[in-house]
């Protein structure tokens, strides 16, 4: 089964209504959820190309920048299991968006590193198979979505939930 990360486009008024409410654990079923990017299992390798937080890789999983589009945001709520959902409230979305837009593919791309993430124990531990293919089919067809979401959430003034179950 695995860990599982799912990015959530809200509605800010709706988003604050459940958090009041505290009705906020399947943030896919939130009033006023638009987008939704399920990253499934790549979520720690998309949080360390798309962090701005700079070292090793070992440096990088250790940094919360509040920038990072995977991993960053404000922790709301209890810890569900892999820690609380954590949002990016519209104003921050905007500047996530921003910062994703400065990056080019290539930037990105410089920060794959499937041998240092197999020493690293980078989730989901399968660095040891075709780079080109995990590129290829995997990592940049989510970073396209992710890119995607951020660009339409900013634009819309939503903000962006983020669950890791």
């Amino acid at each position: 089964m695995g860990m599982r990360l799912v990015l959530v486009a809200v509605d800010g008024e709706a988003f604050r209504s459940a958090l009041a409410s505290e009705n906020y654990f399947a943030a896919e079923s939130l009033p006023g959820a638009g987008g939704v990017v399920d990253v499934d299992k790549m979520w720690q390798a998309l949080s360390l190309l798309t962090t701005p937080a700079e070292g090793s890789v070992m440096e990088r999983i250790d940094a919360v920048d509040p920038l990072d589009p995977i991993l960053g945001g404000e922790e709301v709520g209890p810890d569900l299991g892999y820690g609380p959902i954590r949002v990016h409230r519209p104003e921050n979305v905007v500047s996530v968006h921003a910062h994703l837009s400065a990056r080019t593919d290539a930037q990105l791309c410089s920060r794959y590193d499937p041998a240092e993430w197999g020493s690293s124990e980078v989730y989901p531990f399968c660095w040891d198979e075709d780079s080109d293919d995990l590129w290829d089919e995997e990592i940049a067809p989510y970073l396209v979505a992710v890119r995607e979401l951020y660009a339409r959430s900013a634009a819309a003034g939503q903000s962006v939930v983020i669950e890791l179950s």
